[in-house]
């Protein structure tokens, strides 16, 4: 409704859909893509390479620039071979679901995200045991599984087709935080139960 209202050009879910693309897609993703400031890469690189300069941009409106910027990836991604492109694929999917930092940032958010992302990894391996080794698929644990899959299923696709993933989106980050305390409710009652009862006999 934002985007309706300012650009008056119908629903858009993002003006900047077309500079996202172009930052995971391009002649630099393969050997400089990172988890520290993949966001911050150059989006005017396909442009470029189809003979654009940043004078001929000025002109144009955001949601003309960033469909623009769409077209030239495009044009890049199908000049590459299929092994090019899931080299691509594998260097934006390891590199956005690596809890560590790939370059040195030692501020204090850096350093407290460690522990998140690591645990968020540990809920999605334990979200996978529980649906196919345990088949535990029914009731609320079951339910809170699939959301878990649903949640890191939607980041590997938009890790595919931009550069976000767990480090860059936190809306998911917390998501996958509150759902792995629910998962694990159930073992943090029983464990404090043990002890309680422990305590009652000691």
């Amino acid at each position: 409704m934002r985007n309706l209202q300012t650009f008056h050009k119908g629903f858009y879910l993002t003006a900047s859909q077309g500079a996202v693309f172009s930052k995971g897609w391009n002649d630099k993703v393969a050997l400089e893509f990172n988890n520290v400031d993949g966001d911050l890469a150059d989006e005017s690189l396909n442009l470029k390479r189809m003979g654009y300069n940043e004078k001929a941009l000025k002109p144009l409106s955001v949601l003309d620039r960033s469909e623009l910027l769409k077209e030239s990836t495009w044009n890049y991604i199908k000049s590459l071979s299929i092994k090019e492109k899931f080299s691509i694929i594998y260097v934006k999917l390891r590199s956005n679901f690596n809890p560590f930092p790939m370059k040195e940032k030692n501020t204090f958010l850096d350093n407290l995200g460690i522990p998140f992302r690591l645990f968020y990894l540990f809920v999605f391996i334990q979200a996978v045991y529980l649906l196919t080794i345990r088949k535990n698929w029914k009731g609320s644990r079951g339910r809170i599984c699939l959301v878990i899959l649903s949640v890191i299923i939607g980041q590997v696709v938009m890790s595919i087709y931009t550069y976000t993933g767990l480090r860059f989106n936190a809306i998911y980050g917390v998501t996958l935080l509150f759902l792995g305390v629910l998962i694990n409710l159930e073992f943090f009652k029983k464990n404090r139960s043990i002890s309680s009862l422990k305590k009652a006999f000691s």
